[in-house]
């Protein structure tokens, strides 16, 4: 349950998550588990040269969703604007909104790091 208290603090909308999943606090955490996977994954993959922004753009829709999914906002409103951006043709912004979103993503990463077994 810290880790949902931590989380709220840096902006998630754990009782949003946990009221679209029925209140089931252990499959919410599993899932937040999951996310954070995915995270991490990420940053070996985004790439905003042009020959990686088919991939990109990939990583970036499946993190907006998952992200979405799970209430935490503040990287969902991020990885939104960045889709926004590549769908105009505008990936150095949405280079910028990535990285703008980061320490958010880092800090959310380490406080997940700190409750995995």
């Amino acid at each position: 349950m810290a880790m949902l208290v931590e989380l709220k603090a840096l902006g998630v909308s754990v009782d949003a998550a946990l009221t679209a999943l029925g209140g089931n606090t252990a499959l919410y955490e599993r899932l937040i588990f999951k996310l954070r996977d995915k995270l991490k994954a990420a940053d070996a993959v985004i790439n905003f040269d042009e020959e990686h922004l088919t991939e990109t753009e990939e990583t970036i829709h499946a993190l907006k969703g998952a992200s979405g999914s799970l209430s935490f906002t503040p990287l969902f409103e991020g990885y939104s604007e960045a889709m926004r951006l590549l769908r105009e043709h505008q990936p150095r912004q949405a280079e910028a909104v990535i990285k703008e979103l980061e320490p958010l993503k880092n800090d959310i990463v380490s406080c997940i790091d700190k409750y995995s077994a």
